[in-house]
């Protein structure tokens, strides 16, 4: 679920969410579109109070980030949204298809997010939107190759990662050509911002007091995104208890909260912060 807020991702740089997909993150647009929370039955859990852990810069080079335990899957989240004033609405779907691919002769793997909601304002006629992220990254390492957004505005996001050197090319409704940034980086990225952050904090070492900061790139520029495991849950779905590591991403405020398992789906619940409401991506019962 990127989520940094793009599909299921969220973004996690500060500066807006993308996708409505969760969990893996760009929830810029995800927050922007959509709003907490299906809650499958939580049975147990344990506090990280108390723990004290020093965050961790990780770098690509240091290979903390190791994917070779994944595993193709399918998903499916139903979005909500939750206001403080206690009203809750369901308000869609986001469905992750992950998949390993022959791409340019070299064995990839893919992840595609896709989001439909209904969003719906006081006076105003409801209107359904959508958004999809396409990721392709190296299986191992989860080393990006390439990045794709879109969304319901018409709005086209193509992102080509090497290394530290990252060429964004943006298509807006309406405009006869592309807009292209060239991104030169202090050091090689992840693309936390994405639609990735599920999946890359499913390869992390996570254990309870885990502390650690990512590199990753926002819209124009380096960042590294803090994220920590604040308590362990199991959470009970479809008669299955899943264990999980819940884990927050960004400094004070939090900005979004997701429930990483070491099994496929490995995101199984995700939460972003977004003024006066939560939003929501559960495993429908």
């Amino acid at each position: 679920m990127t989520t940094s807020s793009r599909s299921a991702g969220v973004s996690h740089s500060g500066t807006r969410a993308t996708s409505f997909g969760p969990p893996i993150v760009r929830f810029a647009k995800t927050t922007t579109m959509v709003v907490s929370a299906l809650m499958p039955a939580v049975v147990s859990s344990r506090s990280a109070a108390g723990a004290v852990a020093v965050p961790t810069a990780i770098h690509v080079e240091d290979r903390v980030v190791d994917g070779r335990a994944l595993v193709p899957y399918d998903n499916v989240w139903l979005v909500s949204i939750r206001y403080d004033d206690g009203r809750r609405s369901e308000i869609g779907l986001s469905t992750d298809h992950v998949r390993y691919r022959q791409i340019d002769g070299k064995r990839y793997l893919t992840r595609v997010e896709g989001t439909t909601m209904v969003r719906i304002k006081e006076a105003m006629p409801a209107i359904a939107r959508f958004s999809m992220t396409f990721n392709v990254f190296e299986p191992s390492t989860l080393l990006p190759k390439s990045g794709d957004e879109y969304d319901s505005d018409g709005l086209h996001v193509h992102r080509d990662f090497d290394m530290q050197h990252v060429v964004s090319q943006t298509r807006k409704r309406g405009q006869s050509s592309e807009e292209k940034l060239t991104i030169e980086l202090p050091e090689p990225v992840y693309d936390f911002n994405g639609g990735m952050t599920g999946l890359l904090l499913a390869t992390l070492p996570l254990k309870l007091g885990y502390r650690a900061r990512l590199p990753a790139v926002d819209e124009k520029a380096f960042s590294l995104v803090p994220l920590q495991v604040a308590r362990e849950e199991t959470i009970v779905h479809a008669g299955r208890s899943m264990h999980t590591f819940v884990v927050e991403i960004g400094g004070d405020p939090i900005q979004s909260t997701y429930w990483i398992s070491r099994m496929a789906p490995y995101v199984i619940k995700v939460e972003v912060n977004v003024p006066h409401a939560v939003l929501s991506w559960d495993m429908p019962n």
